[in-house]
């Protein structure tokens, strides 16, 4: 796997699983928004109407159910990208570590917010460099002179 084709699909894959997990947290808060919402409406709407009690009930159960999504949407985001993460740890095991970092540093500052945060767990189960090395030097390349720090002026 030392061709760039599958260095550069493995890393589109990561960038998906990541941005699906974005989109899991985002529509399980945005399906718990409008359930509270909804279930606002029915509780305050028609629990004041005395033959429509039992929708006032209702109504409260629904407000429940709807913290309930927006709270745990984060959680089933967090779990979908565990469960990518691990199948993507066990396919990085089998890379060089030169392979793992080609394929996983550059992640780390582009993407989703999903894609970010399952890098970093890779990056540190992988125990990978935090950056690239440098290059190696050319023989006989020299390395210019730093320039000379020059003295603060009075005045």
């Amino acid at each position: 796997m030392s061709s760039e084709g599958p260095v550069t699909a493995l890393q589109e894959e990561i960038r998906r699983a990541g941005a699906r997990a974005d989109r899991l947290h985002a529509r399980t808060a945005m399906l718990g928004m409008a359930v509270m919402v909804l279930a606002a409406l029915v509780a305050f709407g028609l629990g004041g109407i005395p033959a429509l009690e039992g929708a006032g009930a209702i109504g409260l159960v629904g407000l429940g159910v709807g913290f309930v999504l927006v709270v745990n949407g984060r959680r089933a985001a967090a779990l979908y990208r565990e469960m990518k993460r691990d199948a993507f740890y066990a396919r990085l095991l089998r890379l060089s570590p030169a392979e793992r970092a080609a394929i996983l540093l550059p992640l780390r500052s582009e993407g989703s917010d999903g894609t970010r945060a399952m890098v970093e767990r890779l990056v540190r189960g992988l125990k990978l460099p935090t950056e690239l090395a440098p290059a190696e030097p050319r023989p006989g390349a020299e390395p210019a002179p730093a320039e000379p720090p020059t003295a603060p002026r009075e005045g």
